[in-house]
C-alpha cells in the first residue's frame, strides 16, 4: 500500500473556501519506531574519511534521507547550504536497504577533531485540505430498500480512510463507517475524490500519506414522494 503510516488527520467535505487558513503542525516522524544505528544506513568510516579528505567543515552538517517503497537507496538532500558540497560524498556511503515504504531520518555530523555521524528523526507534516468547508453540504436523497431509516434530527457519524498522493490527489478512499444511506455515502466518496490537498511532507519532501476522514450527516426532514421516501441531509466534518 502506497501510504506513509504516520499521524492521521481530518478532511472537510462539501462547499469549500479558496484557501486553507491554518498553518501546518509538523512534528517528529514516528517511522521508524526506533532509530537504527548510523552504521546500518551508511558506511560511517568512509563518509568521515571522504569529508576529511575534502577538507570540508563537516561538523554540524545536516542531511535528510527519505526512503520509498521502490528504491533501495534514499533520496539524500542537505538541509543547510553548507551541506551542498558534501552531499555527493555522503551519497557514496549509503548502504542499500530493503524497500518497505516511505520513511525518513536525518544524518548529522557531530564531534570536533574526531567527527562522527548521528541519526535524528525527520520532521513530518501531515496532509491538509487545500481549501476548507465554508458551510454544510445539503442534499436530498431517496431512501431505498436496505437503507437505514432514521428519525428527523438523527446525527450519523461517518468515518473513512483516504490515500493521498505526493501530488495532493486522492488515490483511494474506503468508507469504514458508512452513513447507511447509499446516496449520502456516494456523495461523500465523490466529494473526497475531487478534493485537492497539500501533500504530506518528510523534511520538506512530498510523500504519499493516509488521511482519516470524519464527518456527520444530520437528517433535516423526510417526506413521502412518488418514488417512496426521500429526506434532506446536512453533511459536515471537522475542521
Amino acid at each position: 500500500m502506497r501510504s506513509l503510516a504516520l499521524a492521521l488527520g481530518l478532511v472537510s467535505l462539501g462547499f469549500v473556501d479558496s484557501a486553507y487558513p491554518q498553518e501546518r503542525r509538523c512534528e517528529e516522524s514516528r517511522i521508524p519506531a526506533r532509530l537504527p544505528a548510523p552504521g546500518a544506513l551508511l558506511d560511517s568510516a568512509r563518509a568521515i574519511a571522504d569529508l576529511t579528505a575534502r577538507q570540508l567543515p563537516a561538523r554540524g552538517l545536516l542531511f535528510s534521507l527519505v526512503y520509498n517503497e521502490d528504491d533501495s537507496l534514499p533520496q539524500l538532500r542537505p538541509l543547510d547550504s553548507a551541506g551542498t558540497a558534501a552531499a555527493d560524498l555522503l551519497s557514496k556511503s549509503l548502504l542499500p536497504q530493503q524497500p518497505t515504504g516511505y520513511w525518513g531520518v536525518r544524518v548529522r555530523v557531530v564531534g570536533g577533531t574526531a567527527p562522527a555521524l548521528a541519526l535524528e528523526r525527520s520532521r513530518y507534516c501531515p496532509p491538509l485540505p487545500a481549501s476548507i468547508q465554508a458551510r454544510p453540504l445539503q442534499i436530498v436523497a431517496e431512501i431505498r430498500v436496505g437503507d437505514r431509516v432514521r428519525p428527523v434530527g438523527w446525527i450519523v457519524r461517518i468515518i473513512a480512510d483516504a490515500e493521498i498522493s505526493e501530488t495532493g490527489q486522492v488515490w483511494e478512499i474506503a468508507l469504514l463507517r458508512p452513513s447507511g444511506v447509499r446516496e449520502i455515502d456516494e456523495e461523500i466518496l465523490h466529494n473526497v475524490r475531487i478534493r485537492r490537498f497539500l501533500p504530506a511532507l518528510v523534511d520538506g519532501l512530498p510523500v504519499p500519506s493516509r488521511l482519516r476522514v470524519q464527518g456527520r450527516s444530520e437528517k433535516l426532514w423526510e417526506r413521502v414522494s412518488g418514488n417512496g421516501l426521500e429526506a434532506a441531509f446536512s453533511l459536515t466534518t471537522d475542521p
